[in-house]
């Protein structure tokens, strides 16, 4: 039931995004090439390997953090076909899905054996991380702030 959900999801979201990006990304994207130099020069070099590899950009870029929001909106504004678009990104989705899934799987049962060989000491050790960071976090604001 996990991998169907997050498969829909995805597929929707990246459809609202692509949608949006047909009707408006590109004079968002040059408007903010026109505004800041080295935004234009990315989106040239993006726009250049957009074209070139774009099924691909679809397909893998759901596995790069950031470019997994963007790439529907490029694709959409760089002139991408609806039809095609879909295709890929159902592709995408359904590799990305199954490959979370399986890494939270895999994770979630090599930490449950670990918790039942060493439970006090995995605890143990997670506390103690979180409350030196909490201490370092709230140090570095007394410090800055002068509370």
């Amino acid at each position: 039931l996990v991998v169907p959900t997050a498969i829909a999801g995805i597929i929707a979201a990246d459809a609202i995004t692509y949608v949006f990006g047909k009707r408006k990304g590109r004079e968002i994207l040059f408007a903010l090439g026109a505004r800041y130099r080295l935004f234009g020069r990315l989106l040239h070099r993006c726009t250049k390997l957009f074209n070139r590899y774009d099924e691909r950009a679809v397909i893998f870029g759901r596995f790069i953090i950031g470019a997994r929001f963007a790439v529907p909106m490029l694709a959409g504004a760089f002139g991408m076909r609806g039809k095609r678009f879909l295709y890929f990104s159902v592709i995408g989705s359904l590799l990305w899905a199954f490959t979370a899934v399986t890494i939270g799987y895999a994770i979630g049962m090599t930490l449950n054996f670990a918790l039942l060989l060493n439970g006090e000491r995995i605890i143990f050790g997670i506390v103690a991380v979180f409350a030196i960071v909490y201490m370092l976090l709230y140090g570095v604001k007394r410090k800055l702030f002068k509370i």
